[in-house]
C-alpha cells in the first residue's frame, strides 16, 4: 500500500541519505542551484499531499523547505539544522505510512472492498466501491426476505422496500417513538446518501479528495451496520 506521493518521497529520501553519508564522513556537500529548486519543489508537493494525514509534519516541512538552503553563497549551502529536521520528518513518513487506524472501526464488508484502494491513493474508487457494496447488500436482503420476487432496479424503490416504515428489514425496535423516529431517519439517510454519492457516479466520474473519501466510507460503514443488524419485529 504505497501513497501517491512516493514518487517524490523516495527520491528525496535517497538524496537525504546520500547527503547524510557525506556529512558523517566529514565531506563537503555541494549542491547546485537547480538541484536545490528541484528538492524544494518535491518537498512542496509532499507538503500538499500529506496535509490531511500528517498535518503537523506538513506544516513543519513547509518551514524546512524554506530554510533548507542558503542561497546567499555560491554554490548554495545546506542548513544542517533544517537538514536534520528533514531527515527525521521523511523517515517518519516512510516508516509510518498513510494512517489506517480508522479502518479498525469500519464494517468488514466495506473494509474488504475499499481499504486497499484507499491506501493506494485511489480515494474516489474506494468511496464508490463502498456505496456500491451497500446497494449489493440491499439486493441480497431483498432476495432473502422475498425469494423469487423481482428485485427493484431503482435504488429508491429498493430502499423503500427495505427501510420504510413498513419495510422488510427490521433493524431497530419500533415499539417506542424513539425507535420509530430512528427508522424514519435511517430511511432518509439512505435516500440522501444514494442521491448524493451513487446516482451522480452513474453519469460522470466525480473527483474525490482523501478527506471526502474518508467521510463517504465512514457513512457507508454506518449504513452497512444498519443492513447487517436484525431485530425481531
Amino acid at each position: 500500500m504505497k501513497p501517491t506521493y512516493n514518487s517524490d518521497l523516495i527520491p528525496l529520501r535517497d538524496w537525504i541519505r546520500d547527503v547524510n553519508n557525506h556529512l558523517k564522513m566529514g565531506q563537503q556537500v555541494i549542491v547546485n542551484t537547480n538541484d536545490c529548486f528541484q528538492i524544494q519543489e518535491a518537498i512542496q508537493r509532499i507538503v500538499h499531499e500529506i496535509k490531511y494525514e500528517y498535518s503537523f509534519l506538513s506544516s513543519e516541512l513547509y518551514v524546512i523547505q524554506n530554510n533548507l538552503f542558503n542561497f546567499m553563497v555560491n554554490p548554495p549551502a545546506i542548513n544542517t539544522a533544517s537538514f536534520g529536521e528533514l531527515f527525521l520528518a521523511v523517515e517518519q513518513i516512510i516508516n509510518e505510512p498513510i494512517n489506517t487506524r480508522f479502518w479498525n472501526d469500519i464494517h468488514p464488508d466495506i473494509v474488504r472492498v475499499s481499504k486497499a484502494l484507499y491506501c493506494d491513493g485511489h480515494f474516489g474508487a474506494a468511496a464508490d466501491k463502498a456505496v456500491i457494496e451497500i446497494e449489493t447488500k440491499m439486493r441480497e436482503l431483498f432476495r432473502k426476505y422475498k425469494p423469487g420476487a423481482i428485485v427493484p432496479k431503482d435504488s429508491d424503490a429498493l430502499i423503500d422496500a427495505l427501510l420504510s416504515d413498513n419495510g422488510l428489514h427490521h433493524f431497530c425496535d419500533t415499539t417506542e417513538k424513539s425507535g420509530q423516529n430512528y427508522r424514519k431517519g435511517i430511511h432518509q439517510l439512505f435516500k440522501g446518501a444514494f442521491l448524493a454519492y451513487r446516482h451522480p457516479n452513474l453519469h460522470e466520474n466525480l473527483p474525490c479528495t482523501q478527506q471526502e473519501a474518508f467521510g463517504r466510507i465512514v457513512l457507508a460503514s454506518q449504513l452497512m451496520f444498519v443492513l447487517t443488524a436484525e431485530v425481531n419485529p
